[in-house]
C-alpha cells in the first residue's frame, strides 16, 4: 500500500519487489481504479496482481490531493469448513492441500496438463483457471467436478462429490431405467454436496468452498409414505441422485452444474411402496423459479412445489390440499422526505457537476411464492442544478459555482 500523487494516471511507476531470494523490477501504467497485471520474471516466480487505486480524504494527509494503491493476489482460494481438509486439484503433479479455514494464493496461469473427468461441453479461454477439490479424507477416486475461476462464474454454485468414471444417462435412459437406479440408491448414503462462491472484488477473485448448498429439497407428504428421488441434470447428462424419505430435507447439488448458471434442472420420481411400487417422473427445467406441478401416483394426489425465498430455492412435496401452509411473501417498504445526490468529478480538479435533489418518495416491493412481484416508485418533487464552476450561459463565463436549474418537477398529490 503506498500513497500517489495527483495526476498519476498519467505517469508510469517502477514497481520493486524484494524477497529473500533475490529481486525484482517491473515498469507499469496504474489505472484510474483498479485492474491486473501480470508480472512474469520474479524470483517467486510468476505473479498476478491486481491493482487497485483509491482516494484519499485530503484531511488525513495535511489537505494534499493524493491517491491510495493497494496490491493484492488475483485470485484467493479459501476453505471455509472448521473441520475439513481440502485438496485442490489443478491438473499439476501434487494436488494442494487447504486446511480448515485457510486459504491459497494463486498465482499462475492454468496448467496445460489436462484435468480428469473434465466434460467437453465446458467452455474455457486461455485465461481461465480451472481446478476440482475434494475433501481430503474421502475416497480418493472421488472428486467435485470442474470449478472454473472466472467472473461470469460468480454466486455460489452448488456441487456433488461423485466418481469420474459416473454413467451418465440421455432422458430416454432415464425413463427406461430411473425405477432401477432409485431402488438401487434406497441402501445407499446420499451424495455429499459442497458450495463454491465466486466472488470478484475490483480485478481480484475471491474463491470459498463450504459444506452444504443453497438448493434443498423437503418431502411433507404423509399419504402413503411418499418417497421422493432428485436426479439433477448436469451438463453432460444426470449422475447421482438424492432420496428424500418422508418427513425429511436435505441439500443437493450438481455433479457438473453449469458455470453461468443457465441450467439448473433436475428430474424428480415420486415412489409410493408396496408389492406393487408405482413411480412418476417429472422434469423440472429451473428450479429457481416458483412454479407448482400436480402429480397423481396410485390414488394419491401430490403437489410439487419450488419455492424461492431470498437465495434459497426449496422444491417441496405436499400432499393436494396442503398448499396453503407455504404461501409467504417478502415486503420492503421505503418513504424518503428528501433525499440529495451530487455528482462529483474527480478528474482533474475535483468539483461538483450535477446535484439531485428528490422530496416526497416513495418505493415499495412486494413478492410472494405465487411467482409475482410488485414495484411501485412515485417522486412527488425532483429537480436537478448544475453546479459546474467555469460553465458558459449564452457568452457569460461563471467563475462562481451558481447553480442553474436544468430539470425540475414539482408534482401535486401524483400529479406531475
Amino acid at each position: 500500500v503506498t500513497l500517489l500523487p495527483h495526476g498519476y494516471q498519467e505517469k508510469s511507476y517502477w514497481l520493486h519487489l524484494h524477497a529473500d531470494i533475490g529481486a525484482a523490477r517491473c515498469r507499469v501504467k496504474l489505472p484510474v481504479t483498479w485492474g491486473t497485471f501480470d508480472w512474469k520474471k520474479t524470483p517467486l516466480g510468476p505473479l498476478k496482481l491486481a491493482v487497485q487505486v483509491d482516494s484519499v480524504n485530503p484531511s488525513t494527509v495535511l489537505g494534499a490531493s493524493s491517491r491510495i494503491l493497494s496490491l493484492r493476489p488475483a485470485l484467493v482460494l479459501s476453505n471455509a469448513s472448521t473441520d475439513d481438509y481440502i485438496e485442490l486439484d489443478f491438473g499439476e503433479e501434487n494436488p494442494v492441500s487447504l486446511p480448515p479455514e485457510g486459504s491459497h494464493v494463486r498465482h499462475r496461469q492454468r496448467s496445460n496438463a489436462k484435468i480428469k473427468g473434465l466434460p467437453s461441453k465446458i467452455a474455457l479461454s486461455k485465461h481461465d483457471i480451472r481446478l476440482r477439490f475434494r475433501p481430503a479424507d474421502r475416497i480418493p477416486d472421488l472428486w467435485s467436478g470442474i470449478v472454473v475461476c472466472k467472473e461470469k462464474a460468480a454466486g455460489s454454485t452448488p456441487f456433488t462429490l461423485h466418481y469420474q468414471d459416473g454413467q451418465q444417462a440421455s432422458l430416454r435412459q432415464i425413463r427406461l431405467t430411473l425405477s432401477v437406479e432409485s431402488e438401487a440408491d434406497q441402501g445407499k448414503v446420499n451424495p455429499e454436496v459442497w458450495s463454491v462462491e465466486v466472488a470478484p472484488i475490483s480485478g481480484a477473485l475471491a474463491v470459498t468452498f463450504k459444506k452444504g448448498s443453497e438448493f434443498n429439497a423437503v418431502n411433507r407428504a404423509t399419504k402413503g409414505k411418499a418417497t421422493m428421488t432428485i436426479f439433477p441434470r448436469s451438463i453432460n447428462g444426470v449422475v447421482g441422485s438424492f432420496v428424500v424419505d418422508p418427513g425429511s430435507e436435505m441439500d443437493y447439488g450438481w455433479a457438473q452444474p453449469s458455470h453461468d448458471a443457465r441450467e439448473r434442472s433436475v428430474y424428480v420420481e415420486v415412489a409410493l411402496p408396496g408389492e406393487k411400487a408405482c413411480k412418476k417422473v417429472v422434469k423440472i427445467r429451473d428450479v429457481r423459479k416458483t412454479q407448482t406441478q400436480q402429480i397423481r401416483v396410485r390414488d394419491a394426489s401430490f403437489v410439487l412445489e419450488t419455492i424461492r425465498q431470498f437465495e434459497r430455492s426449496s422444491l417441496v412435496l405436499l400432499d393436494e390440499g396442503c398448499r396453503q401452509a407455504l404461501v409467504s411473501s417478502f415486503k420492503v417498504e421505503v418513504n424518503l422526505r428528501q433525499l440529495g445526490i451530487s455528482l462529483v468529478q474527480e478528474i482533474q480538479e475535483p468539483c461538483e457537476l450535477l446535484f439531485v435533489h428528490l422530496a416526497d418518495s416513495y418505493f415499495f416491493y412486494k413478492n410472494s411464492d405465487a411467482d409475482t412481484e410488485d414495484w411501485t416508485l412515485e417522486v412527488q418533487k425532483v429537480q436537478v442544478d448544475c453546479q459546474k464552476v467555469g460553465r458558459m450561459e449564452g457568452k457569460i463565463k461563471l467563475n462562481k459555482a451558481l447553480p442553474a436549474v436544468i430539470l425540475a418537477n414539482h408534482g401535486n398529490g401524483g400529479n406531475p
